[in-house]
Protein backbone atom coordinates (compact mmCIF):
# COMPACT_ATOMS: atom_id res chain seq x y z
CA UNK A 1 0.00 0.00 0.00
CA UNK A 2 1.03 3.59 -0.72
CA UNK A 3 0.54 4.12 3.26
CA UNK A 4 1.99 4.51 5.48
CA UNK A 5 4.81 7.67 4.25
CA UNK A 6 7.54 6.38 1.88
CA UNK A 7 6.22 2.48 1.88
CA UNK A 8 6.28 2.28 -1.94
CA UNK A 9 9.71 3.29 -1.69
CA UNK A 10 11.27 0.96 0.15
CA UNK A 11 8.89 -1.63 -1.67
CA UNK A 12 9.93 -0.61 -4.82
CA UNK A 13 13.46 -1.35 -3.93
CA UNK A 14 13.16 -4.38 -1.86
CA UNK A 15 10.94 -6.07 -4.19
CA UNK A 16 12.75 -5.15 -7.33
CA UNK A 17 15.93 -6.28 -6.04
CA UNK A 18 14.87 -9.32 -5.57
CA UNK A 19 12.67 -9.64 -8.49
CA UNK A 20 9.70 -10.68 -6.27
CA UNK A 21 6.27 -10.29 -7.52
CA UNK A 22 4.02 -7.62 -5.99
CA UNK A 23 0.89 -5.52 -6.34
CA UNK A 24 0.63 -1.57 -5.51
CA UNK A 25 -1.99 -0.89 -3.78
CA UNK A 26 -2.25 3.55 -3.90
CA UNK A 27 -4.34 5.16 -0.66
CA UNK A 28 -2.45 8.97 0.04
CA UNK A 29 0.87 9.15 -2.06
CA UNK A 30 3.75 9.86 -0.51
CA UNK A 31 5.94 11.78 -1.75
CA UNK A 32 3.59 13.56 -3.40
CA UNK A 33 1.53 14.77 -0.71
CA UNK A 34 4.72 16.10 1.20
CA UNK A 35 4.71 18.30 -1.81
CA UNK A 36 1.49 18.93 -1.83
CA UNK A 37 1.02 19.96 2.04
CA UNK A 38 4.23 22.19 1.77
CA UNK A 39 6.66 19.83 3.92
CA UNK A 40 8.87 19.21 0.57
CA UNK A 41 10.05 21.12 -2.55
CA UNK A 42 9.50 19.22 -5.68
CA UNK A 43 12.41 20.47 -7.21
CA UNK A 44 14.69 19.44 -4.21
CA UNK A 45 17.54 16.85 -4.95
CA UNK A 46 15.84 14.73 -1.86
CA UNK A 47 12.43 14.84 -3.52
CA UNK A 48 13.92 13.48 -7.25
CA UNK A 49 15.65 11.18 -5.73
CA UNK A 50 12.68 9.72 -3.20
CA UNK A 51 10.47 10.03 -6.64
CA UNK A 52 12.87 8.13 -9.09
CA UNK A 53 13.20 5.04 -6.75
CA UNK A 54 9.48 4.65 -5.68
CA UNK A 55 8.66 4.29 -9.14
CA UNK A 56 11.78 2.95 -10.32
CA UNK A 57 10.37 -0.94 -9.88
CA UNK A 58 7.11 -1.73 -11.64
CA UNK A 59 4.94 -3.90 -9.85
CA UNK A 60 2.96 -7.01 -11.20
CA UNK A 61 -1.00 -4.61 -10.72
CA UNK A 62 -1.44 -1.44 -9.56
CA UNK A 63 -4.79 -1.09 -7.33
CA UNK A 64 -5.84 2.48 -7.52
CA UNK A 65 -8.73 4.59 -6.02
CA UNK A 66 -10.12 6.16 -9.41
CA UNK A 67 -9.16 6.32 -13.23
CA UNK A 68 -7.00 9.78 -12.81
CA UNK A 69 -5.22 8.54 -10.21
CA UNK A 70 -4.55 5.38 -12.35
CA UNK A 71 -2.86 7.60 -15.46
CA UNK A 72 -1.07 9.77 -13.39
CA UNK A 73 0.99 6.76 -11.11
CA UNK A 74 1.09 4.64 -14.81
CA UNK A 75 3.14 7.92 -16.59
CA UNK A 76 5.69 7.84 -13.71
CA UNK A 77 6.29 3.77 -15.04
CA UNK A 78 8.95 3.39 -18.17
CA UNK A 79 6.36 0.50 -18.79
CA UNK A 80 3.20 1.03 -16.83
CA UNK A 81 1.84 -1.82 -14.84
CA UNK A 82 -1.69 -3.53 -15.66
CA UNK A 83 -4.45 -1.58 -13.67
CA UNK A 84 -7.83 -1.73 -11.76
CA UNK A 85 -9.92 0.74 -9.84
CA UNK A 86 -11.13 -0.16 -6.81
CA UNK A 87 -12.88 2.85 -5.00
CA UNK A 88 -12.49 3.09 -1.36
CA UNK A 89 -15.89 4.05 0.66
CA UNK A 90 -18.17 2.04 -1.37
CA UNK A 91 -20.00 0.26 0.70
CA UNK A 92 -23.31 -2.09 0.23
CA UNK A 93 -26.98 -2.76 1.45
CA UNK A 94 -26.80 1.03 3.50
CA UNK A 95 -29.70 0.49 5.77
CA UNK A 96 -31.22 3.89 7.14
CA UNK A 97 -32.38 5.38 10.41
CA UNK A 98 -36.40 4.83 10.22
CA UNK A 99 -36.50 7.73 12.64
CA UNK A 100 -36.28 11.09 11.58
CA UNK A 101 -32.46 11.99 13.85
CA UNK A 102 -33.38 15.19 16.11
CA UNK A 103 -30.83 17.14 13.84
CA UNK A 104 -33.70 16.83 11.42
CA UNK A 105 -36.60 18.50 10.66
CA UNK A 106 -39.75 18.09 8.13
CA UNK A 107 -39.48 21.80 7.37
CA UNK A 108 -39.35 21.48 3.95
CA UNK A 109 -35.58 22.78 4.03
CA UNK A 110 -32.69 21.47 1.94
CA UNK A 111 -30.38 19.90 4.43
CA UNK A 112 -26.89 20.40 3.75
CA UNK A 113 -23.81 18.70 5.90
CA UNK A 114 -20.14 17.76 5.83
CA UNK A 115 -19.37 15.01 8.21
CA UNK A 116 -15.66 14.08 8.76
CA UNK A 117 -12.14 15.37 8.45
CA UNK A 118 -11.53 18.95 7.02
CA UNK A 119 -7.49 18.54 6.72
CA UNK A 120 -4.69 19.66 4.47
CA UNK A 121 -6.40 18.80 1.34
CA UNK A 122 -9.77 20.52 2.16
CA UNK A 123 -10.75 23.91 1.60
CA UNK A 124 -11.77 26.04 4.90
CA UNK A 125 -12.64 28.48 2.91
CA UNK A 126 -15.18 26.69 1.03
CA UNK A 127 -17.51 26.07 3.80
CA UNK A 128 -16.98 29.57 5.58
CA UNK A 129 -17.92 31.09 2.38
CA UNK A 130 -21.06 28.60 2.31
CA UNK A 131 -21.99 29.63 6.14
CA UNK A 132 -21.91 33.67 5.35
CA UNK A 133 -23.83 32.55 1.43
CA UNK A 134 -26.73 30.25 2.47
CA UNK A 135 -30.13 31.50 3.36
CA UNK A 136 -31.16 29.76 6.69
CA UNK A 137 -34.46 30.11 5.72
CA UNK A 138 -34.40 27.68 3.25
CA UNK A 139 -31.71 25.94 3.90
CA UNK A 140 -29.65 23.92 7.03
CA UNK A 141 -26.00 23.20 7.62
CA UNK A 142 -25.30 20.02 9.13
CA UNK A 143 -21.32 20.22 10.52
CA UNK A 144 -19.88 17.03 12.15
CA UNK A 145 -16.27 18.13 11.69
CA UNK A 146 -12.62 16.72 12.82
CA UNK A 147 -9.35 17.42 11.59
CA UNK A 148 -6.97 20.20 11.66
CA UNK A 149 -8.74 22.82 10.33
CA UNK A 150 -11.94 22.13 12.24
CA UNK A 151 -11.76 24.65 15.23
CA UNK A 152 -11.71 27.06 12.45
CA UNK A 153 -14.56 26.36 10.56
CA UNK A 154 -16.65 25.71 13.81
CA UNK A 155 -15.59 28.97 15.91
CA UNK A 156 -16.73 30.26 12.47
CA UNK A 157 -20.38 28.88 12.58
CA UNK A 158 -21.05 29.19 16.27
CA UNK A 159 -24.34 30.71 16.63
CA UNK A 160 -24.84 30.75 13.23
CA UNK A 161 -28.36 31.02 12.08
CA UNK A 162 -29.43 27.40 10.12
CA UNK A 163 -26.15 25.75 11.44
CA UNK A 164 -26.55 22.62 13.58
CA UNK A 165 -23.15 21.65 15.09
CA UNK A 166 -22.53 17.82 16.02
CA UNK A 167 -19.91 15.47 17.25
CA UNK A 168 -20.41 13.34 14.09
CA UNK A 169 -23.52 11.90 12.43
CA UNK A 170 -24.18 8.18 12.46
CA UNK A 171 -23.15 6.18 8.70
CA UNK A 172 -27.75 5.00 9.49
CA UNK A 173 -28.74 9.22 9.42
CA UNK A 174 -26.50 10.16 6.77
CA UNK A 175 -29.34 9.79 4.07
CA UNK A 176 -31.18 12.69 5.59
CA UNK A 177 -28.41 14.71 4.44
CA UNK A 178 -29.40 15.84 0.52
CA UNK A 179 -26.47 17.28 -0.12
CA UNK A 180 -22.98 16.85 1.07
CA UNK A 181 -20.38 19.40 0.95
CA UNK A 182 -16.48 18.09 -0.23
CA UNK A 183 -13.73 19.64 -1.21
CA UNK A 184 -10.18 19.02 -2.51
CA UNK A 185 -7.58 21.02 -3.47
CA UNK A 186 -6.18 20.68 -6.74
CA UNK A 187 -2.83 19.98 -5.62
CA UNK A 188 -4.00 17.16 -3.90
CA UNK A 189 -5.74 15.52 -7.27
CA UNK A 190 -4.66 11.69 -7.26
CA UNK A 191 -2.77 11.94 -3.71
CA UNK A 192 -5.69 11.92 -1.37
CA UNK A 193 -8.18 9.58 -0.65
CA UNK A 194 -11.72 10.67 -2.16
CA UNK A 195 -13.92 8.37 0.35
CA UNK A 196 -16.18 10.53 1.74
CA UNK A 197 -17.61 11.90 -1.58
CA UNK A 198 -18.10 8.20 -2.19
CA UNK A 199 -19.50 7.29 0.61
CA UNK A 200 -21.84 10.05 0.72
CA UNK A 201 -23.10 8.78 -3.09
CA UNK A 202 -23.65 5.34 -1.31
CA UNK A 203 -25.89 6.76 1.36
CA UNK A 204 -28.05 8.11 -1.49
CA UNK A 205 -26.54 11.50 -0.84
CA UNK A 206 -26.11 14.08 -3.77
CA UNK A 207 -22.49 16.05 -3.70
CA UNK A 208 -21.64 19.59 -4.07
CA UNK A 209 -17.80 19.59 -5.23
CA UNK A 210 -14.85 22.37 -4.81
CA UNK A 211 -12.07 21.32 -6.37
CA UNK A 212 -11.23 20.37 -10.57
CA UNK A 213 -12.49 18.20 -13.13
CA UNK A 214 -9.08 16.42 -13.25
CA UNK A 215 -9.89 14.88 -10.08
CA UNK A 216 -11.67 11.21 -9.42
CA UNK A 217 -14.15 13.11 -7.23
CA UNK A 218 -15.65 14.63 -10.14
CA UNK A 219 -14.70 12.51 -12.75
CA UNK A 220 -16.36 9.39 -10.97
CA UNK A 221 -18.95 11.39 -9.52
CA UNK A 222 -20.54 13.63 -11.83
CA UNK A 223 -23.81 12.57 -12.52
CA UNK A 224 -24.72 12.99 -8.88
CA UNK A 225 -22.85 16.01 -8.06
CA UNK A 226 -22.61 19.68 -8.86
CA UNK A 227 -19.02 21.13 -9.30
CA UNK A 228 -17.74 24.52 -7.87
CA UNK A 229 -14.37 25.11 -9.81
CA UNK A 230 -11.67 25.64 -8.14
CA UNK A 231 -10.26 27.76 -11.28
CA UNK A 232 -13.17 30.45 -10.83
CA UNK A 233 -14.48 32.76 -8.39
CA UNK A 234 -15.79 30.95 -5.01
CA UNK A 235 -17.99 33.31 -4.02
CA UNK A 236 -19.88 34.33 -7.26
CA UNK A 237 -20.26 30.45 -8.14
CA UNK A 238 -21.79 29.57 -4.32
CA UNK A 239 -24.40 32.94 -4.24
CA UNK A 240 -25.55 31.66 -8.02
CA UNK A 241 -25.76 27.54 -6.90
CA UNK A 242 -27.25 28.41 -3.42
CA UNK A 243 -29.77 30.77 -5.48
CA UNK A 244 -30.88 28.24 -8.01
CA UNK A 245 -30.54 24.79 -6.27
CA UNK A 246 -34.10 23.47 -5.44
CA UNK A 247 -35.46 20.28 -3.59
CA UNK A 248 -36.52 18.87 -7.23
CA UNK A 249 -33.41 19.20 -8.51
CA UNK A 250 -31.42 17.58 -5.40
CA UNK A 251 -33.74 14.64 -5.68
CA UNK A 252 -32.67 14.42 -9.34
CA UNK A 253 -29.47 13.88 -8.33
CA UNK A 254 -29.96 11.85 -5.35
CA UNK A 255 -32.10 9.43 -7.98
CA UNK A 256 -28.78 9.30 -10.36
CA UNK A 257 -26.90 8.68 -6.35
CA UNK A 258 -29.08 5.07 -6.30
CA UNK A 259 -27.64 4.14 -9.42
CA UNK A 260 -24.26 5.59 -9.36
CA UNK A 261 -23.77 3.56 -5.99
CA UNK A 262 -24.72 0.02 -8.05
CA UNK A 263 -22.43 0.99 -10.67
CA UNK A 264 -19.29 2.21 -7.76
CA UNK A 265 -20.12 -1.61 -6.38
CA UNK A 266 -20.13 -3.31 -9.73
CA UNK A 267 -16.46 -1.55 -10.05
CA UNK A 268 -15.52 -2.92 -6.81
CA UNK A 269 -16.58 -6.70 -7.44
CA UNK A 270 -14.29 -6.58 -10.67
CA UNK A 271 -11.99 -5.11 -8.92
CA UNK A 272 -11.43 -8.42 -6.55
CA UNK A 273 -12.27 -10.86 -9.70
CA UNK A 274 -9.39 -9.02 -11.69
CA UNK A 275 -6.57 -8.91 -8.90
CA UNK A 276 -7.52 -12.48 -7.81
CA UNK A 277 -6.89 -13.68 -11.65
CA UNK A 278 -3.83 -12.21 -10.84
CA UNK A 279 -2.69 -14.28 -7.67
CA UNK A 280 -2.46 -17.28 -9.84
Amino acid sequence: MSSPPLLPFWASLFFGLFQIKWFFWSMDLFPEAFVANGKMDSKSWLYKIIIKLTYASTPDLLIALGPKQSDYICQHYKTPPPSVILPCGVFKDYQQDSTLPDWKKADGKIYFGYCGNIGAPHSAEFLKEFISLFNPEIHHLVLALYGPKAIEVIEFAKNRKGVTLLENVPRNQLYYIDLHLVSLYPKFNHTAVPSKAISSICTGGSVLFYGSEEADTWYMLQEASWLINFNQDLRNQLASFLQNVTIEKIASKRKSALFLSEKLHLMKIEAYEKIASHLV
